[in-house]
């Protein structure tokens, strides 16, 4: 089987036997050759290969099936990455303010709860939500290794209390307060946690949301600046902390 070249809005797909599915998604073909974009092809995955032009950071999602059953739920995921997600990382980083040191991600889709993982570790999510709610969790898990990298000091009894006033931006940028506001009854089912995280956010008007955001960012500035300050401090002559790299100051 041979591919054809592929132009920024192409997506390429190549089946072996059997069929498990991994997807990559990446930004400005940065890392794909200018020629012959050809996947390398392992004999257990097939990838699916999506270009988004002019994205401001390149993030790959490679998206794997923990079991054959899951594969129609990876092409899923995959799609909704291949339509929203350069808009998605460039809300992400646009209401964190910074871009995340990773470029890469490897997306494992079971039938289990979803988890965002860390730097270096997998992503988790579930292979059996309906659509939208498969858009929401990704943005969701993705959001959560943004606060990981934003280090901001602890000021909330929970995570969920920050990720669900990054969320309620995001996903309205992204989709409309209708799909944001079903996405937030969709969560506040799930648990008390995310009940108490939504009922607290749903109880501030638009900009008591702002402000509470923006004070998270600037504890969590105030944070980076302090510890990069200590790190000079003890060596004059290192280089800068690794880490997320700051957009602001790009």
């Amino acid at each position: 089987m041979t591919l054809s070249r592929l132009t920024h809005n192409q997506a390429a797909y190549r089946l072996p036997e059997p069929l498990i599915l991994e997807g990559l998604a990446t930004g400005n073909g940065e890392r794909l050759p200018r020629q012959g974009c050809v996947p390398r092809l392992l004999t257990t995955f097939f990838f699916i290969f999506l270009l988004f032009p002019g994205a401001a950071v390149a993030l790959g999602m490679h998206f794997v099936p923990a079991e054959p059953a899951h594969q129609g739920a990876v092409i899923e995921y995959a799609e909704i990455w291949r339509k929203h997600g350069k808009r998605i990382v460039a809300a992400l980083e646009e209401g964190t303010g910074i871009a995340l040191p990773e470029q890469e991600i490897e997306v494992r889709v079971w039938e289990a709860i979803s988890k965002s993982g860390r730097r270096g570790e997998p992503m988790y999510l579930r292979a059996s939500y309906p659509q939208p709610t498969k858009k929401a969790t990704l943005v969701h898990e993705l959001g959560h290794r943004y606060l990981l990298a934003l280090n901001a000091p602890n000021q909330y009894e929970d995570i969920h209390y920050p990720l669900s006033l990054l969320l309620h931006r995001v996903w309205t940028e992204l989709w409309g307060l209708d799909f944001a506001e079903g996405q937030i009854e969709v969560e506040k089912a799930r648990s008390d946690r995310y009940r108490r995280a939504w009922k607290w956010v749903c109880s501030l008007s638009d900009e008591k949301r702002n402000l509470k955001w923006e004070a998270y960012i600037a504890a969590a500035a105030r944070s980076s600046n302090k510890a990069l300050n200590a790190t000079a401090e003890s060596s004059p002559h290192s280089g800068p902390a690794a880490g997320a790299r700051d957009r602001r100051t790009l």
